[in-house]
């Protein structure tokens, strides 16, 4: 069999058909027309209607694999492994993993088992995954309502000057 007919009978069909069966399957249940009309007043603020969620979710999986692909996470996990290293005396393979544990912390858990770490390794781990992602929310939504100037400031001064624990 040539290289061309192998590849796209021996391996792209057969996750296609199970794309298309779970597709189908979910589409049953009537869970995708729901997804649409929960998603569909946050998707008309953009210009988009909730039945295009799942081109949507499709071109995020395909932008993800674009940038592994690219090089770009493996990019991100360089620039990040000395802090990894340094602060938290981690291997710098698990900067794949705390990537990964923006979207899934489940996933990232998983991602943790083949690297082989010590239990204090992993116990590190898992409590750096399921803390630092609200801190980033938190200092996201900081920075989105006051501004960089004021959540600086915020960061800065010490709580006494602040007052905040005589209330």
């Amino acid at each position: 069999m040539t290289t061309g007919a192998f590849v796209a009978l021996g391996i792209v069909l057969p996750y296609i058909f199970l794309f298309y069966l779970v597709f189908g399957f979910i589409e049953d249940l009537g869970y995708l027309p729901r997804v649409a009309i929960i998603l569909d007043r946050l998707l008309h603020k953009i210009g988009l209607h909730g039945y295009s969620v799942i081109p949507n979710v499709l071109g995020g999986i395909f932008i993800i694999n674009l940038l592994h692909v690219s090089g770009v996470i493996a990019w991100i996990g360089k620039l990040f492994s000395p802090v990894v290293k340094g602060v938290f005396g981690l291997p710098g393979e698990i900067v794949a993993a705390l990537i990964i544990g923006t979207v899934r912390k489940d996933a990232a858990v998983a991602l943790l088992e083949p690297i082989g770490l010590s239990s204090m390794q992993m116990v590190t781990a898992v409590v750096v995954l399921t803390l630092y992602f609200p801190c980033v929310a938190t200092f996201t939504v900081l920075f989105k309502e006051l501004g960089i100037m004021d959540t600086a400031i915020l960061l800065i001064i010490p709580q006494q000057r602040l007052n905040i624990n005589n209330y």
